[in-house]
């Protein structure tokens, strides 16, 4: 199945990063690890070496729309978690946006 773009994975489930990540993150964005952490870091403990990318609105902090097109500001070095997402019917995330749609196009 063909990614949505719905922005419910991005919503339903917090990403970690690794430090590589982060770097790889921080690079790219241009900033340093002090203004990472001070924008970007998660509440909470790390998860046997990753970190929490902080929430925003009951979303990652990455997430956008463009109507309701759901994009990641960082999508060139997304995290690997967010990366190896596949998305499918068979994950509830998925078939709300999915439902979603066909509602939208309904209404």
């Amino acid at each position: 199945m063909e990614c949505l773009r719905c922005g419910n994975c991005c919503t339903q489930h917090p990403a970690f990063v690794s430090p590589a990540e982060i770097r790889r993150i921080t690079s790219h964005l241009g900033i340093t690890p002090d203004d990472w952490a001070r924008l970007y870091a998660g509440d909470g403990p790390d998860y046997h070496g990753y970190f929490p990318v902080r929430q925003s609105g009951g979303a990652c902090v990455f997430l956008r729309y463009d109507g309701n097109i759901a994009s990641c500001e960082i999508h060139p070095v997304k995290p690997d978690c967010c990366a190896n997402w596949v998305p499918g019917l068979d994950k509830k995330e998925c078939r709300q946006g999915f439902d979603n749609q066909l509602s939208a196009e309904a209404g």
